[in-house]
């Protein structure tokens, strides 16, 4: 086992190794009985106590102590990756208080089979069904026995008399098998719903888990959401899903902060909103591989998605996706923060390929995203982009240095929503966050693109956020024609900071179990391309900014464990290299506010 990823370091699956051994001998007790496997251990104790023996002495000692041929046993949990999965596929009357049974082996190890029936009248009968010749000692009835391995023989049925009929059929009962799905192990699907008291509490093994809360939510338009959160998954792994549904009340409309808004009622606005999410390994047909799919009606907005993964490696991965967004009348774009950045009526359908790679060196990580992606069948546009992002995470002594590439390459027509901002996210990444999807919390004052620098900004896009609002208004000397730069195409740009909150030791013992602030320096430089009236493509000029930064970051909600920290972020980009129209000042106090770091 020390060889096994780090010994020193404990790291990655060095415990697995206990675990599954521990594993391994449930199992081999399962096989051989409670009796027989407690002798043969002592045997083997008894042969190599004060000794050094390897997993082939083990093995060897079981075989010759119980004369029972276990080298399927052994090869199925120490020479392979195979894994178990029973299932029970049907179960019919067939007569008069007779029943068949029919079982699946999903998974590719054997091993044999014990399961119970209880009957209506509350009575249980176990049975036991053989692999091999050999048949532990057991007060079970015995079966015929299972011929077959692997993908050989995969389906057996078995006919049972039960006086009364059948009320629930179980397969280990005692749950010592170790199987990977026990969710196909009885004849009822076994799931139980609790409240969701937002304590973390330990999966459940044995049972599909499902937590209800209700939820409260706001935004200008639908005014308060009442409403109620459903989820659901069995071993945080798979049939993984999320629900919430909303009723929308429209009280207090415009109420937080105010917005020049008509208040609209019911003949306006959809009075249910939801927003659905559902995730599930799929290993049993590619490895390592991952499916998921959402919907939602929710902010004017009806969008749905659906993602493949498959990780190729610990560093590696690679995901193919589609993505649906259609907002049907004008009214839909009041939610929105930039209403005049996305069309009402027009399908924005695209597809996807994604490839990512982590890496480590020395005192530092990093990760590489590439996005290629393009409309798709139903859309109302046309385009196609490639997206290359690379972030970097240093440890220079007491301080912390990110930084982050970002690169696009664009053409045809693009949704708005779905361009490459200058400042931050676009509207189609705003969508992402459920504090700045609509207006609801941020200032009106502060939205819009001007002539002067604004005061919110969202990490994305290109970052530079010491132009957030600002429509960037460029001279092309050519043609003579002024363009707005704050979205475009294609683009390039380079953001770093430098966290310093290690030097300072500020931490009031009043805040410091739940309060977490993050002191930096920022610098972020980039560039943004158009087309000319000619159709000529153009670079526009090179942009920079620099300043202070501070995230708040609220890490513990006390008892609360699963709501998510929250991250206030205020950015002061003191420095400009290119001053907007309504101002000369390129050294001038200036701030942003936004939800989470920029990257």
């Amino acid at each position: 086992s020390d060889a096994f990823n780090s010994a020193v370091g404990h790291g990655g699956g060095y415990r697995h190794v206990y675990y599954k051994g521990a594993t391994m001998l449930l199992n081999l007790q399962y096989v051989l009985g409670d009796s027989l496997f407690q002798q043969a251990m002592k045997h083997y104790f008894n042969q190599w106590k004060f000794c050094h023996p390897y997993p082939e002495d083990f093995r060897n000692s079981i075989i010759q102590f119980t004369h029972v041929d276990l080298n399927w046993f052994f090869d199925q949990w120490m020479e392979s990756t195979k894994t178990i999965d029973y299932a029970i596929s049907r179960v019919k009357k067939s007569g008069v208080d007779s029943f068949q049974i029919k079982f699946t082996r999903r998974g590719r190890s054997q091993m044999p089979l014990d399961f119970s029936v209880t009957a209506v009248d509350g009575n249980q009968y176990d049975f036991h069904i053989p692999n091999t010749w050999f048949t532990k000692k057991t007060t079970a009835m015995v079966l015929p026995k299972w011929y077959g391995w692997d993908r050989l023989q995969q389906r057996y049925s078995c006919s049972l008399f039960i006086p009364s009929g059948i009320k629930e059929v179980v397969i280990d009962p005692g749950f010592r098998l170790a199987d990977i799905y026990m969710l196909n192990n009885y004849k009822k699907f076994p799931a139980r719903l609790y409240f969701d008291s937002q304590v973390n509490n330990l999966p459940d093994w044995k049972q599909y888990q499902l937590y209800w809360r209700p939820d409260i939510w706001y935004n200008a338009v639908d005014g308060i959401k009442a409403g109620l959160h459903l989820e659901g998954n069995y071993f945080e792994l798979k049939h993984k899903f999320s629900l919430t549904a909303w009723f929308n009340t429209t009280l207090l409309q415009n109420g937080i902060p105010k917005y020049d808004l008509e208040e609209a009622g019911f003949d306006s606005i959809v009075p249910v909103s939801f927003n659905f999410s559902y995730q599930t390994n799929t290993h049993r047909f590619i490895r390592n591989s991952t499916l998921e799919v959402s919907a939602k009606l929710l902010d004017g907005l009806w969008g749905g998605s659906g993602n493949f993964s498959i990780q190729t490696n610990a560093n590696n991965a690679i995901t193919l996706g589609v993505k649906s967004m259609y907002r049907s009348k004008n009214f839909d774009l009041n939610y929105l923060l930039y209403p005049e950045q996305w069309l009402a009526g027009n399908m924005n359908t695209q597809a996807s390929l994604g490839l990512e790679h982590k890496y480590r060196y020395l005192k530092g990580n990093g990760k590489i995203n590439a996005l290629l992606r393009s409309s798709s069948l139903f859309s109302d546009y046309s385009y196609s982009d490639l997206t290359v992002t690379v972030i970097n995470k240093n440890k220079l002594g007491k301080l912390d240095c990110n930084t982050r590439f970002i690169g696009r390459i664009g053409t045809g027509d693009p949704a708005p929503e779905s361009e490459l901002y200058l400042a931050g996210a676009s509207p189609e990444e705003l969508m992402e966050s459920k504090f700045v999807r609509s207006k609801a919390f941020v200032p009106e004052d502060w939205l819009g693109y001007g002539e002067d620098i604004n005061h919110f900004q969202q990490g994305g896009g290109l970052n530079l956020r010491g132009y957030s609002g600002y429509q960037a208004s460029e001279l092309n000397k050519n043609d003579s024609s002024v363009y707005a730069l704050y979205s475009g195409k294609s683009g390039l740009a380079f953001s770093s900071e430098l966290d310093f909150d290690n030097l300072i030791r500020f931490k009031p013992g009043i805040s410091k179990s739940w309060l977490h602030v993050d002191t930096y320096l920022f610098a972020d430089a980039g560039f943004i391309s158009y087309e000319t009236n000619a159709e000529e493509f153009a670079l526009g000029r090179l942009r920079a900014d620099a300043g202070l930064g501070f995230a708040f970051t609220i890490k513990r909600w006390g008892v609360l464990e699963k709501v998510k920290p929250f991250t206030l972020r205020v950015d002061l980009p003191l420095f400009v290299n290119r001053v907007p129209a309504a101002s000369d000042q390129y050294f001038a106090f200036r701030y942003v506010v936004g939800i989470g770091r920029t990257f």
